[in-house]
């Protein structure tokens, strides 16, 4: 990555990276799968360390999308085969932070109200010892004192499970003595990457940050690309409910006074004026329940006459699973998703009556077990290529299937359940790290 290689031409003090998130959907933290391959992990995590031991500063990184223990492990064991190719042996420390299920209804029992942090029907408003039981699998944010506990020990590197994105950028800036609103508000803007350089979304994107007693300067790496007041107010913005303020584990972060000043060389910025209200501590807690076991049918519908009694086709179809398959009705859920026509918006599709000329059609069934989301699968695939309906000039053929089988078992589905916070007084009580010696 030619960015990546100007930046440390800047030479900075540490290289961080942040590789776990709830943007992936709950399906990662309750299967365990690694958010990307391997190969591309190590592709990576080659880069960050060998680049890190290299000049002699730590490598922060976050990994494994989910964050659980599960994950860590298996990346863990991606970063000991890139400390084999070093020259040195390496200590390095790691951090966990899925959360033991007894701890929390411990917590609860000693009256911890650990209130909902999404306005979600998914999420209950207050944790219950009920919920936690039947969650499959809990983390908790580390904030920036988990990293900067390890710093202290002088590490070669840190890595964690999850992570608040931002607290993993604040942890050095705060061990450095700069004050908090100084270092929430670089880190919030600069783990976002490449969304703050204009264009946006370049992969070669890496973001040098220079912190000095006032301010930071946003670097990008990439000549391809620069950063403007447009494109890194646009980044403080991204993905806020409240685009004035933002929440983290101590306080929270205020933007309104906040001046980005472009800089001579038109594609550098400069920032300063962040404001830091102290809150109580907390840090957020994700967990995951089983909801089901899912199988699709992908389909394509472009008969003008079928597509005209679409809506009617539907109400055939689930029908005809209630009266063949006889199963208890909120056993199950069908959703006909009809790309071409409100795939995207749903009932707020406002072209919704106007006729499209095709329809991709995604069949989603969630049912108590794969053999029952197979079976539904497979009845509404026979049913929607051989409904009958007015004008109909053949017995078959109302839809063309892409692939085969048509219909795909995915496997178990997870939804969040758990997005609360947990009140701390000791911000590094729910987390455990140990220093591993590896490669050399």
């Amino acid at each position: 990555m030619d960015s990546f290689r100007r930046a440390l031409e800047l030479e900075p003090d540490a290289i961080i990276a942040q590789g776990t998130s709830t943007d992936i959907g709950p399906a990662y933290l309750g299967t365990s799968r690694l958010l990307t391959s391997p190969a591309a992990c190590e592709r990576d995590l080659d880069l960050v360390v060998s680049a890190a031991v290299e000049r002699g500063i730590p490598f922060l990184v976050s990994v494994g999308g989910g964050g659980n223990d599960a994950q860590l492990e298996r990346s863990l064991d991606i970063v000991r085969r890139v400390a084999a190719k070093q020259p040195r042996r390496l200590r390095v420390a790691v951090v966990s932070g899925e959360v033991d299920r007894g701890y929390l209804e411990g917590k609860l029992a000693a009256g911890v109200s650990m209130p909902s942090l999404a306005p979600s029907h998914l999420i209950p408003p207050s944790l219950g010892a009920e919920h936690v039981r039947e969650a499959e699998c809990v983390v908790a944010q580390s904030g920036p004192e988990v990293v900067q506990q390890a710093l202290s020990l002088g590490v070669d590197g840190v890595v964690t499970g999850r992570t608040l994105d931002a607290g993993l950028f604040a942890a050095l800036p705060l061990a450095r003595g700069f004050d908090e609103a100084l270092s929430w508000g670089f880190a919030q803007v600069i783990n976002d990457d490449g969304v703050a350089t204009t264009p946006a979304g370049v992969s070669d994107g890496a973001l040098l940050g220079i912190l000095r007693d006032d301010h930071f300067d946003l670097v990008p790496g990439s000549p391809r690309v620069r950063c403007t007041r447009g494109s890194v107010l646009a980044a403080m913005i991204r993905e806020r409910d409240d685009p004035e303020r933002e929440a983290f584990c101590g306080g929270i972060l205020d933007f309104r006074s906040v001046d980005v000043e472009e800089l001579p060389d038109a594609r550098s910025v400069r920032l300063r004026g962040f404001g830091w209200s102290p809150t109580p501590y907390a840090v957020k807690v994700e967990g995951v329940r089983r909801a089901g076991y899912r199988s699709i049918v992908i389909a394509g519908m472009r008969d003008p006459d079928n597509i005209a009694r679409y809506d009617s086709l539907l109400d055939a179809l689930r029908e005809k699973v209630r009266t063949v398959l006889a199963l208890p009705e909120d056993s199950y859920r069908i959703d006909f998703i009809s790309y071409g026509r409100d795939g995207v918006l749903g009932t707020r599709e406002p072209l919704r009556d106007v006729a499209p000329h095709e329809i991709g059609l995604v069949v989603d069934v969630v049912a108590r077990t794969q053999e029952e989301a197979s079976a539904i699968a497979q009845l509404v695939r026979s049913s929607v290529l051989h409904t009958g309906y007015p004008g109909r000039k053949s017995n078959e053929g109302n839809v063309a299937f892409p692939l085969a089988p048509p219909e795909i078992d995915v496997g178990p589905v997870h939804v969040w359940s758990i997005w609360h916070a947990l009140p701390l007084d000791d911000p590094l009580e729910p987390f455990s790290m140990r220093v591993e010696e590896m490669g050399g």
